[in-house]
């Protein structure tokens, strides 16, 4: 008897476990359809402050975020629309090991997260998360942090 209701529970903890897999799985895969790397435009933020004459918007996101995918889009195309020529973007993958570092001295606990940095001057501005996905108020922060 021990053994059926062992058996039993164990099969109905794997149908549990590959559920919520299954669940998790489908939900990343029919999400926006463009992950947050496909907007990375290749720069790091080593390169980018070295090399850049503009004040830097830093993306940190993941791929796996829902959140990210969400907004990312909706950044992307702000900054298109009104920072094409004043800022220069870098983003960031919280998962990849080679950024910790840069995520832990911008003190980075959710993502996504947004930052401008001006290294001319060495100021970082976190930009509000709630206007992550409210057009007109991502313009206002920007254009609040690039001018201070």
């Amino acid at each position: 008897m021990f053994k059926n209701n062992f058996g039993s529970a164990l099969s109905m903890s794997l149908m549990v476990i590959a559920l919520v897999f299954g669940v998790s799985f489908a939900t990343q895969w029919t999400l926006s359809g463009k992950l947050p790397s496909a907007y990375d435009p290749g720069v790091s933020l080593e390169e980018a402050v070295k090399t850049s004459d503009k004040p830097l918007l830093i993306e940190f996101y993941s791929d796996t975020c829902a959140t990210c995918q969400a907004v990312t889009p909706i950044v992307h195309r702000t900054i298109e629309q009104h920072f094409k020529n004043a800022v220069t973007v870098v983003m960031v993958d919280t998962e990849d090991p080679k950024a910790a570092q840069t995520v832990e001295m911008f003190g980075v606990t959710a993502i996504p997260a947004l930052f401008v940095l001006d290294a001319r001057t060495v100021k970082k501005t976190a930009l509000p998360f709630d206007s992550y996905g409210n057009p007109p108020a991502l313009k206002t922060e920007i254009t609040k942090a690039l001018a201070t």
